[in-house]
């Protein structure tokens, strides 16, 4: 009885602290709601009731806001600018974002977003949610919010009826367009309007804004998320200048079947998203995967992000668009200037073709009589020539074209074109160029961006091995050629570890950061060279340093050329590996030519041969001779399967292998 008193004192004292939390939950709430709800009773009511549906926990909520999953069962917005969020937690608690945003609506109050982008009230800043949250909840009783002249002023420029997704082809001699980019175009038609009138409709486009030139900081910062990476909009032609003309990539169109309610949507969502950024991963957070979550934002009915993985380049986001019923109905392709070019070449007869060649070798003197005389080729002919002549000065004078200031004197190339084109006048008009494209060859029809790989390999001596490797993406010689480059190698992140019989260990085999190469065929009107380079480790094993692991960069140019199905290249390469195993120096640069043969026997079958040789530079030289036969047949049920089969002759070992690769 004598500690009664005392354990009741206690409890009540323990009851009152315990209350106080559930109270302050509940301050905190009320204060997140409206700070005067008896002044501001419709808005409250708003908000109450928003939370009773839930719709903060909806599936569209999170899209227009961009919320992710974290591992620890949060959610986060991918969107990195503060002005994209009402509320100051609003990144990370959805909740909050939604009770903020209600707010915001009810205030006339104009937002400070920077300088790039104007001051506006909450609604105008926000169309997207404001029309989601009006179908469910009836926001009539909040203000107008100001009559949102910016907005209304994109959404008429941009007078989009209908969406078209965009793949612009792969572009070697820029490592960050290696592997292509997506882009979408909001069209004034139904997007089978004509392509010149296709010209002004507006293109939407994501990128990283480099702060840095560097190669390696460039790699680095887009492999780590340091580039802001920012949605424009602009007129669709310059896209069509900068990639069909200035860097001759084919754009493929495929057009989609949104509902015009849909397209409003993707505007105004795009209007919210131009107060923002997202930080650039060039692996995950890229061009690819951001547009997959604008169509989701503005079509909820996609599920699009969960049918690519998770490194997404360019072809997934394809493949993914094509995975959903009805969404692609129908896909056309732009040519390039050098695909027009090929075309317009191939269709010119033996004579053409030397008047052809005559006018790309011909002086500015030469020039005038060769426009002039009337030739032994009737008038359709020689109309022939010069527009496929016009077509090679815009393939290889794009930006000479293009440069120069009004008043300023034009390029000489630029006089050149003129004449041609006053010639050009006076000839028979003609049918304009039609180039039939194959949706079968499409990008979308490419292998699998990710490749593994198993092979068990026989060497000298009792020396087998099993070996498994793996690539993130994208495409070597060998592989599958329909909708990729089939004179490219576009490699990034292969990973090669063996497990020796003999020693019962795995050990690194090779480690390749990223290979890219061009082997682009000479002719009469291609002089570019053929390189290739690669930055990576790989094990040594030879008496510089036996079973050594070392890391350089190996790189080359040269020549190649095509004979049939036959793609044949020779190069002069050198490499540069650093290992604490070698000589005190512990650099080896070594030099040496190498060539090599593709024969795509069929579609699904390629052989190939290479052979190199290596003499090192440093104090212990050292000869390395190599020939490697190989063939790689990809089985035509599931195109995802593939045997792969390769004899490796080498002056320090031999060996045989044969595997199974296979593409997804």
């Amino acid at each position: 009885m004598t500690e009664w008193p005392a354990m009741s004192h206690a409890s009540a004292i323990l009851a009152l602290l315990l209350s106080m939390f559930p109270l302050r939950s509940v301050a905190q709430e009320s204060a997140a709601l409206v700070r005067h709800p008896a002044q501001h009773s419709a808005q409250y009511s708003v908000q109450q009731r928003a939370l009773r549906l839930g719709l903060h926990e909806s599936q569209e909520w999170r899209r227009l806001v961009h919320y992710r999953p974290t591992l620890f069962g949060s959610w986060v917005s991918e969107a990195d600018g503060a002005n994209f969020f009402v509320s100051p937690r609003g990144r990370r608690d959805p909740k909050a974002e939604l009770l903020a945003t209600l707010e915001g609506f009810a205030s006339p109050n104009k937002r400070d977003l920077g300088p790039w982008v104007p001051a506006q009230t909450v609604k105008c800043q926000f169309p997207a949610r404001f029309r989601w949250l009006d179908e469910r909840l009836g926001l009539g009783a909040f203000p107008a919010g100001g009559d949102c002249g910016e907005f209304n002023d994109f959404r008429r420029r941009a007078g989009a009826k209908s969406a078209t997704l965009v793949f612009s082809s792969y572009y070697v001699a820029n490592p960050s367009s290696a592997y292509g980019h997506t882009l979408l175009r909001l069209n004034r038609g139904d997007g089978a309007q004509g392509a010149e009138r296709q010209l002004l409709d507006f293109g939407v486009n994501y990128a990283a804004n480099p702060t840095t030139s560097n190669p390696v900081l460039y790699a680095l910062y887009g492999l780590s998320g340091f580039f802001k990476g920012t949605f424009t909009t602009l007129p669709y032609y310059y896209k069509v200048r900068e990639y069909a003309d200035f860097e001759s990539r084919d754009l493929w169109e495929y057009d989609l079947a949104l509902s015009r309610e849909e397209v409003d949507r993707l505007v105004e969502h795009l209007w919210e998203l131009s107060s923002t950024h997202f930080d650039y991963y060039y692996l995950t957070e890229n061009c690819s995967y951001h547009m997959l979550t604008l169509l989701e934002a503005a079509a909820p009915r996609l599920n699009l992000i969960d049918r690519v993985p998770l490194w997404v380049i360019p072809t997934d986001t394809l493949k993914a668009a094509l995975q959903e019923e009805g969404l692609i109905r129908g896909i056309r392709t732009r040519p390039s200037i050098h695909t027009q070019f090929r075309a317009r070449r191939e269709g010119l007869g033996a004579a053409e073709r030397g008047l052809l060649n005559g006018l790309i070798a011909a002086d500015d003197e030469e020039l005038g009589g060769l426009l002039d005389a009337p030739g032994a080729q009737d008038e359709n002919s020689r109309a022939a020539v010069l527009d496929a002549y016009m077509d090679y000065i815009d393939l290889n004078h794009a930006r000479e074209l293009m440069s120069g200031r009004a008043g300023e004197p034009k390029h000489p190339m630029a006089a050149r074109k003129h004449k041609v084109l006053l010639a050009r006048s006076r000839l028979p008009s003609s049918s304009p160029l039609r180039i039939d494209s194959d949706p079968g060859s499409g990008p979308h029809m490419s292998h699998g961006s990710t490749r593994i790989m198993g092979q068990r390999v026989f060497g000298r001596n009792d020396r087998h091995s099993t070996e498994f490797a793996i690539r993130f993406a994208l495409h070597d010689l060998l592989d599958p050629q329909t909708g990729l480059p089939d004179n490219a190698t576009i490699e990034f992140m292969h990973l090669r570890l063996r497990h020796w019989d003999r020693d019962r260990a795995p050990r690194l085999e090779d480690f390749t950061l990223f290979e890219i190469g061009t082997f682009q065929p000479l002719d009469a009107h291609n002089r570019e060279a053929s390189w290739r380079v690669r930055l990576g480790a790989e094990r040594v094993d030879d008496p510089r340093c036996r079973g050594c692991t070392a890391a350089g960069v190996r790189a080359g140019a040269g020549a190649s050329a095509r004979v049939s199905r036959w793609l044949g290249y020779a190069l002069a390469e050198g490499a540069v590996l650093a290992s604490p195993g070698f000589a005190a120096d512990r650099v080896s640069p070594s030099v040496g030519p190498t060539l090599g043969a593709r024969l795509a026997w069929t579609r699904d079958l390629s052989l190939m041969a290479e052979g190199t040789y290596q003499k090192t530079l440093g104090p212990a030289p050292f000869e390395r001779r190599a020939l490697v036969l190989r063939g790689r047949w990809l089985e035509p049920w599931r195109s995802s399967w593939a045997l792969d089969v390769m004899l490796k002759l080498d002056s320090i070992h031999q060996e045989t292998s044969v595997g199974f690769a296979h593409y997804f």
